[in-house]
């Protein structure tokens, strides 16, 4: 069966988002979209994966809890888990690993996190949009720890994609699955091998992928897409 996914979506809790993007919110909008399943992955934050899961099941969605990571080379990788509490676990050490220093609302943007009324019930304190002290690899092995993959993001962008920063030797991780960017130009011959999938990285609402990408399962559930992106 077809299942439409979107599963790099940021709420108001990356500091580069809409304040808009309340997960009430982005879950209504994906459901007006067509979509089956979705992935809020905010900036080394998970302050906002339980509330993003109730949202959108309540709206009919499948959810796969996930966060984005940035190595410590300025790569960034998108984590997924089935399990909302292991991946909450893992977005804790993440944001923890990052240093003190308090974020500047007005020059960085805000990070709001939000209650299931999609009301700001706090902000997330720490600057969400540098690098954490890991490795590509540390984050490999630290998600596998807590039963989650890794997806490196729009590999072919040339700020914070992974092609740009170490060229071919990607191959090395040979990750399962990668998300690609379908506006930019792709040597697809450099990932042969690996499963690509295609997402919007949206930051407003509209950017909301539509009906249009899908993944072929025995089944519609989140156990399926996440053994499909790793195996």
């Amino acid at each position: 069966m077809k299942v439409y996914y979107d599963l790099h979506i940021h709420s108001a809790l990356s500091p580069c988002a809409d304040d808009a993007m309340r997960p009430g919110d982005i879950a209504r909008m994906a459901k007006l979209k067509g979509l089956d399943i979705i992935s809020i992955v905010d900036h080394v934050c998970g302050k906002n994966i339980r509330v993003s899961k109730k949202v959108a099941e309540k709206n009919g969605l499948l959810f796969l809890p996930g966060i984005e990571i940035t190595a410590n080379n300025g790569a960034h990788l998108l984590g997924y888990f089935t399990d909302v509490e292991k991946a909450v676990e893992f977005s804790d050490i993440i944001y923890n690993s990052l240093e003190e220093s308090e974020n500047t609302f007005a020059y960085f943007g805000n990070q709001y996190i939000i209650d299931g009324r999609d009301e700001v019930c706090g902000e997330a304190k720490k600057i969400l949009s540098g690098h954490t002290p890991f490795s590509v690899w540390e984050v490999i092995g630290l998600a596998g720890e807590y039963g989650g993959i890794i997806v490196p993001a729009h590999i072919n962008r040339e700020y914070q994609g992974i092609l740009a920063i170490e060229g071919s030797r990607i191959k090395e991780y040979n990750f399962n699955a990668v998300e690609v960017r379908k506006n930019l130009s792709m040597n697809y011959d450099i990932i042969k091998g690996s499963k690509v999938v295609y997402n919007s990285d949206a930051h407003i609402l509209s950017v909301i992928s539509e009906r249009e990408n899908y993944i072929e399962l025995k089944e519609k559930s989140v156990e399926a897409v996440f053994e499909y992106l790793l195996k």
